[in-house]
């Protein structure tokens, strides 16, 4: 597909192109490459005591319109050319700043206003000619939309932005776009401020296309998108303007970017939610702000939408439903906003005081995310009611501080989540206290802070979520306790999700389980989980909920010592939930948390929705291709786990071997394996167990193989495991 941008111009002169004529102009444009407009020329101006019509040279540009007596006034050089050396400049006899307090009004014979300083002023304009009365008019227009535009920019959050390739008039451009209100923002990246174009909303009609329409003008770069699968929104303005396309890669994005388009267009006839209302508030007021501190010493923070607070629970059982915080104009999107609600009232009320609530909770945290991961549009649902319910106030925090630090042997207990480790599982009850509702709201809020910790994981967070998560994030976290630990936990996390990108899947058992049963900032990584490899010993590797499995078997290889896997030829497999001997090649850019969830929903589905909590997926460290660079330069470890893995296709028979030579590799496995002989008690069952390790079974019958291999061992005494494979 053909990607048209804007070529490179000289820096003092105007490139702009308009994508409408005229007769269907849609508000579309194209600046040079210093973000301005510029124009020059003579101009009547009506002034003087009598209102005189006088003709003066006027100027815009850097969005200032100035005007002076003649045309080479303010400038040093002279009609041919040459520089004035003695003459000195003169000043403009005013200047007026083009931003929002100015408008432009459109009158008969060639003329037009100016209103400046919020209408106090009037600057009455009128040109010689039609053709330089539409230029002035264009290009004072558009200077004014464009310092609207990034006026616009400071005082709000973007509702959605992303990279868009935007199609019109059979031509077709990759920008970053941004959804301001009812405004469609174009950059060239996310870094620039001033827009190369924007698209107004107003009056237009929002349609997502199946099939693309049949337009001879454009039909190769059309067929070219029909080709590769693209997701297309058709954005259509009022009359018969040509629609602007977007262009989708998949059909989350674009059922995303349809909703919240559709949603700009209703805003007209929705009304906010009180939640909204305080969020523009609270932009508004940080646009003024003068520092951060200042900002957040604002009382607007004290607001109750921003806190959970006694009333909520006034009863002690948290009966009072969660008002929803964002406006919804779709049908089935409410009815899913309102499971949503529920199930995250009850997994925050419902204390976990007890084994059985675990794996109650479980189900409601996984129905969460299942809903948002569904529904992208009620991700921005689940992580307003999470800062709600996570911002205490200041006797709250001061309550709560000890309650989760008196619960620490609880909730921050180091348990082991492996069948490996036998360790007795306690759990202590809440003491009773004499005030019940700071008591549930300081458990409440324990819960939501572990739900949080969860979410940033999983659900990346964007424009006004990512804005209000960052601000909610800075004001708590503190390293001196446990609930501020929490918020240093989701600064970590949030920098992680950022970086990897969002999960596919939904949290697993063991995900849930580590973070419900200890203080994820208290460890280097919240989850860990063993690594096997051929020589039947397994090593536990740390991850988070955004560790790719590129980042997890690099971790490997620094934990145990040995080259990156493009060098040794390692990789990650997961065994079959279902079938036995048979292994998955995990993808190295996959999230191994999503892994981890894909083999337990499997294992759920087999056993009809029964989950068998003693079993745990088994990860395994081994070769893939063997090739010979592999070889080069190779270290002792992976020399060693050479050796079983060549044990293992010995015994599977896929090597051919004589006895002579299984004997003198049971004995040198044997030795490296136990060390000496002397040093070694039941000499029996090691014999034993070596010879099901590494014999194959056709020699087991043979009478005399215990004598051979001990005195074969006895021979192989003092010889260290580099000798012994060397």
């Amino acid at each position: 597909m053909k990607i048209c941008s804007s070529s490179s111009s000289s820096s003092s002169n105007l490139n702009q192109t308009i994508f409408s004529s005229d007769r269907h102009r849609q508000q579309n444009l194209t600046a040079n490459t210093h973000h301005s407009l510029e124009k020059s020329g003579y101009l009547y101006k009506l002034s003087g005591r009598f209102k005189i019509w006088k003709k003066r040279w006027f100027v815009l540009k850097d969005s200032e319109l100035l005007y002076y007596k003649r045309k080479y006034d303010g400038l040093n050089y002279d009609g041919n050319g040459m520089q004035r050396q003695q003459q000195r400049k003169v000043g403009p006899k005013a200047k007026i700043f083009l931003d929002q307090n100015c408008s432009l009004i459109r009158s008969k014979e060639k003329r037009f206003h100016i209103s400046y300083q919020d209408g106090k002023k009037n600057l009455h304009l009128a040109c010689d000619s039609i053709q330089s009365f539409n230029d002035w008019l264009h290009v004072i227009g558009q200077t004014l939309t464009i310092n609207n535009i990034i006026k616009l920019q400071d005082n709000q959050c973007p509702v959605i932005e992303n990279y868009i390739t935007k199609v019109r008039f059979g031509h077709s451009l990759k920008c970053w776009t941004a959804l301001y209100s009812h405004h469609l923002i174009y950059f060239n990246n996310p870094f620039d401020k001033i827009p190369i174009g924007y698209t107004s909303l107003k009056d237009c009609t929002i349609k997502e296309i199946t099939s693309i329409p049949d337009i001879e003008d454009v039909a190769l770069i059309y067929d070219d998108l029909k080709k590769k699968n693209q997701f297309l929104i058709s954005v259509n303005p009022k009359g018969n303007s040509e629609p602007i396309y977007l262009l989708f890669h998949s059909r989350q994005d674009s059922s995303l970017w349809h909703y919240h388009l559709k949603a700009a267009l209703a805003e007209t006839n929705m009304p906010k939610t009180l939640f909204e209302n305080l969020l523009d508030c609270l932009l508004n007021v940080e646009s003024s702000s003068s520092s951060r501190d200042e900002f957040y010493r604002n009382e607007i923070w004290n607001n109750p939408l921003l806190h959970c607070h006694p009333q909520h629970y006034s009863n002690g059982d948290g009966d009072q439903d969660y008002e929803p915080t964002i406006s919804l104009c779709d049908v089935d999107l409410k009815k899913e906003q309102s499971i949503l609600l529920k199930s995250i009232k009850l997994f925050i009320s419902v204390p976990i005081d007890h084994t059985a609530a675990i794996d109650y909770h479980i189900a409601l945290i996984q129905n969460c995310f299942q809903i948002c991961l569904d529904y992208p549009e009620l991700q921005a649902e689940l992580y307003y009611q999470l800062i709600r319910q996570s911002s205490p106030t200041n006797e709250i925090l001061s309550y709560s501080s000890s309650i989760i630090n008196g619960h620490q042997s609880f909730w921050c207990a180091p348990k082991s989540l492996f069948n490996c480790d036998n360790l007795n599982k306690q759990t202590q009850s809440i003491e009773n206290k004499s005030d019940a509702i700071l008591d549930t709201i300081s458990i409440s809020l324990q819960q939501s802070l572990q739900f949080l910790s969860l979410a940033i994981s999983i659900l990346m967070p964007k424009n006004q979520v990512l804005w209000m998560l960052k601000h909610h994030i800075q004001r708590f976290k503190n390293q001196t306790n446990n609930f501020g630990q929490y918020f240093l936990y989701f600064e970590k996390a949030l920098t992680r999700v950022l970086l990897n990108g969002p999960r596919k899947r939904i949290p697993s058992r063991m995900e849930v389980l580590s973070i419900i049963k200890r203080n994820p900032f208290l460890h280097s990584h919240p989850h860990s989980i063993p690594v096997h490899f051929a020589n039947k010993s397994y090593l536990v590797i740390g991850f988070d909920g955004s560790t790719t499995v590129r980042e997890f078997i690099e971790q490997i290889n620094l934990e145990i010592g040995i080259r990156d896997n493009f060098l040794n030829g390692l990789s990650l497999f997961s065994d079959d939930p279902i079938e036995i001997n048979v292994e998955h090649l995990l993808d190295l850019n996959g999230k191994l948390a999503d892994a981890i969830s894909y083999w337990e929903s499997t294992l759920r589905k087999y056993n009809l929705g029964k989950f068998d909590p003693t079993k745990l997926i088994k990860l395994s460290y081994r070769h893939r291709l063997c090739f010979a660079s592999h070889f080069k330069n190779e270290t002792e470890k992976e020399k060693l786990i050479w050796i079983y893995e060549v044990n293992e296709e010995i015994l599977r028979e896929r090597f051919p071997i004589t006895k002579d030579l299984a004997i003198e590799l049971m004995s040198l496995l044997i030795q490296i394996e136990y060390g000496n002989y002397d040093e070694c008690d039941r000499h029996d069952k090691i014999l034993m167990i070596a010879s099901q390790r590494f014999l194959p079974m056709k020699y087991h019958q043979d009478a005399s193989l215990t004598e051979i291999v001990t005195k074969r061992w006895l021979e192989l005494k003092n010889r260290s495991v580099s000798d012994c494979y060397g």
